[in-house]
């Protein structure tokens, strides 16, 4: 009789990792549309899953094991529960990171303001921040901008830009922020529907084995 399991695998390397979090995050999008994943996704899923059986060994799984699919469904489920809580702990750390931006940038302004009434100020002075932007294709980004200030004047003209432009900064920060917890309240959903997401992503795994075999 063939055996169930007879590997000796590790879950936590960084490669296996990153396919859990590829997988996670093809589980949020399965969870956001509530149906099954478009063609291209599909296709991304098993790119992951086929990624996924070579360090997991799942060629001999397939040849050893009485119930091929379902312990190789085993495994999923433990990629994409490791995955969701590293995407989690990801959108944690990025929502401190926004909360405490706009703070950063006024501190900035009063930074400007300071050097701009400094007689004593030395240029050139170089002043690197970060902000939340909208990219056309691309979403929300992190932009970064570099001054480079050669004297009081332009120190005082560029924290009145910046100045200006944190109430428009703010708003594309907050709607950040809503999305991020969006995403907290879709991994908390994804981490409580793992038997059900592993179970309609079968198909896929199945295709995925008898490449392996």
């Amino acid at each position: 009789m063939k055996r169930v399991d007879v590997r000796k695998v590790s879950y936590t390397s960084a490669e296996v990792k990153e396919i859990g979090r590829s997988l996670a995050s093809l589980g949020l999008v399965r969870i956001d549309q509530g149906t099954a994943l478009n063609v291209r996704r599909r296709e991304n899923l098993r790119r992951a899953l086929a990624e996924a059986g070579q360090p997991l060994r799942w060629a001999d799984v397939s040849a050893l094991s009485d119930d091929p699919v379902g312990v190789v469904a085993k495994d999923v489920k433990k990629l994409v529960r490791s995955g969701a809580i590293s995407l989690g702990r990801s959108v944690s750390e990025e929502l401190v990171e926004k909360e405490d931006q706009y703070v950063r940038l006024t501190e900035l302004v009063a930074t400007l303001d300071d050097l701009a009434g400094n007689p004593k100020g030395e240029y050139p002075a170089e002043v690197t921040y970060t902000r939340t932007a909208r990219s056309p294709g691309e979403g929300f980004v992190v932009k970064t901008e570099t001054l480079i200030l050669n004297d009081s004047e332009e120190a005082a003209r560029a924290a009145r830009k910046i100045e200006k432009s944190l109430p428009r900064w703010a708003r594309l920060r907050d709607e950040v922020i809503e999305d991020l917890r969006r995403k907290q309240d879709t991994l908390k959903e994804l981490s409580g529907s793992l038997s059900d997401l592993v179970e309609s992503w079968r198909g896929v795994l199945q295709e995925v084995l008898v490449t392996m075999a």
